[in-house]
């Protein structure tokens, strides 16, 4: 039974009212921003201001990384006026009601139950908004559309002839969208085609074989694309950098190995697993389904085997991903995505199921009319998935962030585009988003994986930090003339007991801070001395200093 107009309209409904319910959060206060946006979308102000970041090393990497696709998807809305951050608030609205509306189309390709759809994705929309994946309208949050599109368009190519030419070009169409916003995606599409067609050799082959080919095609011409800021950080470095080991900014090498091999970024399960399986009635959907009193299950197609073939490919690229660690980048990508897809659509269907049956039992035997069926049907859902809908208005995982300090971003906004900052507060996580200025280094931008580009960044981010507290007027001298910043941006408590240990730069520097941290207290550092003297803006949290000033009074302290 081919779904109505009104249920693909209510399924894209849902996927809104889950970005409407967390609208409080996104738009908490007019600097507000969500956690990895602060990387991948703050150097997109360029759209706007060509004159912005000029010589920017770290907005040049991830412009350099963003796929062109999700880039330029990005630069045709800064063209015609719109904010990139701004924008990136929205984004997610836009991929979840499209991921809603793909997820409801695969669903009915597996179950022809609106019902089902229906749950589906309410399912999805509530796995989604309890992390910062789709909330973070990066590369990885086009995954869930995008893919999400490939299998309703391959499931509609191999289902309906009259229309196979056509969904098959959707589908290929969507393999070339996954290249050019999220790679990655490209491997789990091709090996879903690559196992249907080993599986099912007569339905479509050269389809099929079309379909793998143009997703080699695309990996071949992004695997082999010039990159400047290579080469890639090998296990063995990365085993000795205390960014990748335990409580590091990057941490991937844990102490435990069941930790390791299950969660973070090295693991099968994603962080928020508990709560996952709350949902995973899909885990007994092939049981299930043998069941005649689940009238529901017994409308299946055959082709629900999808979702195992997507499990088979994520867990055969799970495990490639570890053994070319870091050239397919991180393993979990490649499982955590698909487990949330299939769980939701798995998850989806069954519980539809049960629900189906369990109404029409106690509409027969409890109340003896079977006119009130649907309606025990609609209370049973209401009751079993109301609350998750609700959970996720406390979104405790979506990771957005408020600028703390308005009026420095304002004040640097006045200052010329070429400036840069140098500072190891947490502000530098935040000035280039919203003071729309250059940062010699900050911790949300110490992504450790490309060495030509990290490793210059590591090394004047430890200059900075052994600068501000050194008590040689020579030592700061000599940093400022190798890394000629324009202000030099202190907390008011930055000399404080205590204030280092506290520090985000400790998952970069452990050691270096603890050593510093302990020297604090018997130390008088040279910025500590100088920093009222060369004080040009300050508020409640923070002082900036001139750099020339500071310089002068080196000079003429000497």
């Amino acid at each position: 039974m081919k779904s109505n107009y009104q249920n693909w309209s209510l399924s894209a409904l849902i996927g809104g009212l889950f970005w409407w319910i967390n609208r409080g959060v996104i738009f908490a206060t007019p600097y507000t921003i969500q956690d990895d946006a602060r990387q991948h979308v703050f150097w997109m102000q360029r759209f706007q201001d060509p004159g912005l970041f000029q010589n920017d090393r770290i907005a040049d990497y991830f412009q350099s990384v963003a796929p062109w696709g999700y880039a330029n998807f990005y630069k045709v809305f800064a063209l015609l006026g719109v904010d990139p951050i701004t924008f990136s608030q929205f984004v997610p609205l836009i991929l979840g009601v499209a991921a809603s509306v793909f997820c409801f189309g695969v669903c009915i390709e597996i179950c022809p139950k609106p019902q089902a759809g229906l749950i589906a994705v309410l399912l999805l929309n509530q796995n989604l908004w309890m992390v910062d994946d789709l909330s973070s309208g990066t590369p990885r949050a086009f995954l869930y559309p995008l893919f999400l599109g490939f299998l309703w368009a391959w499931l509609r190519s191999c289902s309906i002839v009259s229309e196979g030419v056509s969904q098959t070009g959707l589908t290929y169409l969507m393999v070339i969208l996954l290249g050019l916003f999220y790679p990655p995606g490209v491997l789990l599409a091709t090996g879903i085609l690559a196992i249907q067609g080993i599986t099912q050799p007569s339905r479509r082959t050269w389809q099929t074989a079309l379909g793998i080919l143009l997703g080699v095609g695309i990996l071949g011409i992004y695997a082999t694309g010039a990159f400047e800021y290579g080469p890639l950080v090998s296990v063995d470095q990365a085993r000795s950098q205390p960014e990748f080991l335990t409580g590091g900014r990057s941490e991937f090498f844990v102490n435990d190995t069941w930790q390791y091999w299950l969660f973070g970024r090295s693991g099968l399960l994603p962080a928020d697993w508990p709560y996952l399986l709350i949902f995973s009635f899909g885990l007994f959907l092939p049981w299930l389904k043998q069941f005649k009193v689940f009238p529901l299950l017994q409308t299946i197609r055959p082709q629900w085997v999808i979702l195992l073939d997507l499990l088979i490919v994520s867990l055969g690229l799970f495990v490639i991903a570890h053994v070319f660690l870091f050239r397919l980048h991180l393993p979990s990508r490649y499982m955590h995505h698909s487990l949330r897809i299939v769980f939701a659509i798995a998850g989806g269907i069954a519980l539809a199921g049960l629900l189906d049956g369990l109404s029409r039992w106690l509409s027969q035997r409890v109340l003896g009319r079977q006119g009130f069926q649907n309606v025990l049907f609609v209370g049973l859902v209401a009751l079993f998935l109301l609350p998750s809908v609700a959970v996720t208005a406390y979104p405790f995982r979506l990771a957005y962030f408020d600028g703390p300090s308005p009026e420095l971003y304002a004040f640097l906004r006045t200052q010329p585009k070429d400036i840069v900052i140098g500072t190891i507060s947490a502000e530098a996580d935040f000035i280039p988003s919203f003071g729309r200025r250059s940062v010699l280094a900050a911790p949300e931008y110490g992504i450790p994986y490309h060495l030509g580009y990290y490793e210059p960044f590591r090394t004047g981010a430890l200059a900075l930090l052994q600068a501000q507290y050194s008590e040689s007027t020579a030592d700061l001298q000599g940093f400022l003339v190798q890394y000629p910043l324009t202000y030099w941006l202190l907390d008011r408590d930055a000399f404080e007991p205590g204030y280092l240990s506290e520090s985000p730069w400790t998952r970069t520097f452990p050691v270096e801070i603890k050593q510093l941290d302990a020297q604090l207290p018997n130390t008088n550092p040279v910025l500590k001395t100088l920093r009222d003297r060369c004080t040009v803006f300050e508020t409640e949290q923070v002082q900036l200093m001139d750099s020339q000033c500071l310089q002068t009074e080196i000079t003429t302290s000497r």
